[in-house]
């Protein structure tokens, strides 16, 4: 049974830990993006944030390598290290969780400079707290000091890199896998029958019950140096005239 399916819908999303910190930065982002600006999503995936930036021109663009996701909806396939795009041409850019899947993200972070308009904004998210997915394409893991360091070499000024979550935060995620680990789907019949018992005990525990006293704790970690990742925002300067 999934326990989740009976909770209230603002709690079941919350307990998808990973995409809730996205899907809430969004809409930060989507609401910070002026009207009629043209946006770039580098690494969109399956699109799913589009529609929070109706009224903008969105872009999607995505190599469509990585595993589990629908391309369908995107506007560009094509290489994130070599953009297809002219100078100057986005008023915004996003990258979501996507740096770690590109063999060179400072490569990636210079085309989307490139392809800004002076005074543009990017708003890119990186894990460092997270297992391996999209395998093989993945390659990164990034401390607050390595993004930051990644967008000034690129030419972005940065206005802040801020932490996802705490301690409290990453053990809600990790324990909120658990019950994968302790009760695999390969595991031999016989042993899955005789440990169903013991499954449908820890299941509401491990998958909503810590989670959500974990999240309730993450508040009381100020230091923060356990975290999923960070979000960050970085700004292209204005263009200088030839002296």
């Amino acid at each position: 049974m999934n326990w989740r399916r009976i909770l209230p819908r603002p709690i079941r999303e919350r307990l998808h830990i990973s995409r809730w910190a996205v899907t809430t930065y969004m809409q930060e982002v989507a609401s910070e993006v002026p009207a009629s600006g043209l946006v770039l999503d580098a690494g969109a995936g399956d699109c799913r944030y589009r529609s929070l930036f109706a009224g903008r021109r969105y872009v999607g663009i995505d190599s469509a390598v990585g595993k589990g996701l629908r391309y369908g909806d995107l506007d560009v396939l094509g290489d994130l290290h070599i953009l297809p795009f002219r100078d100057g041409t986005f008023d915004a850019a996003l990258c979501m969780n996507v740096l770690e899947h590109v063999l060179q993200p400072e490569s990636c972070l210079r085309e989307i400079h490139r392809v800004l308009k002076p005074g543009g904004d990017v708003y890119v998210m990186v894990p460092l707290f997270a297992r391996e997915h999209q395998a093989p394409h993945d390659y990164f893991r990034y401390t607050s000091f390595g993004i930051r360091y990644l967008l000034e070499r690129s030419g972005f000024a940065v206005e802040y890199v801020r932490p996802v979550g705490g301690y409290f935060r990453v053990l809600a995620n990790t324990l909120s896998r658990a019950t994968g680990y302790l009760f695999p789907r390969d595991r031999a019949r016989v042993l899955r029958v005789l440990l169903s018992p013991l499954e449908l005990l820890a299941k509401p525990l491990f998958s909503v019950v810590l989670p959500l006293l974990c999240l309730g704790l993450d508040p009381f970690d100020r230091k923060r140096t356990y975290t999923m990742g960070y979000q960050c925002k970085g700004q292209k300067g204005p263009e200088r005239e030839a002296q």
